[in-house]
């Protein structure tokens, strides 16, 4: 069943009120809440068939070490905890929590602003900073437009969809 197909069954078909990142009206109840991100990954090759897709962004290192720099005053000690403190950040800015870090294939989109480094397997993989993934648990609990607009605004960069690195016997 569709997402759509899930809305219409629990009669909670919604409208926008106005602009990205305004509220959304319940037509049966009159409720409102914050307009939730509406994009959708791109379908699957069955080369990836299982793979989870991740909305977010790529991680340019240098540019998220200058970054933090600017913000501290000071350079810390390892990208981990430069990555940590960054996602702290994004986080506290956006008051959205589930902003996380995943390894994802690289794409042309990816290779002309990413740091690309070599995952555990071997393979060349980007690390991104996750909003979302297009699974149940995760969709559920996605960003507000307003939400994606602030982060996106700190990366000087628009979301894309990427397909998780790990191959799907990791998860299950």
């Amino acid at each position: 069943m569709s997402a759509l197909q899930r809305q219409i069954v629990q009669n909670k078909i919604t409208r926008t009120s106005g602009t990205p990142g305004s509220e959304v009206v319940n037509l049966r109840t009159g409720a409102t809440t914050a307009a939730k991100l509406q994009t959708r990954p791109p379908p699957l090759s069955s080369a990836f068939k299982g793979h989870i897709q991740f909305y977010g962004f790529s991680v340019n290192v240098d540019w998220v070490r200058k970054f933090t720099e600017r913000h501290l005053g000071s350079e810390l000690p390892n990208f981990s905890t430069t990555l940590f403190w960054f996602l702290q950040y994004l986080r506290a800015k956006s008051q959205y929590a589930e902003i996380g870090v995943k390894g994802a294939m690289i794409d042309s989109d990816t290779l002309s602003h990413a740091t690309i480094c070599e995952g555990l397997a071997g393979d060349a993989q980007v690390t991104i900073i996750t909003l979302c993934a297009w699974d149940k648990a995760s969709w559920d609990n996605r960003p507000t437009q307003a939400q994606v607009k602030i982060v996106s605004a700190i990366m000087e960069a628009e979301p894309q969809w990427f397909i998780d690195i790990n191959t799907p016997d990791m998860y299950y």
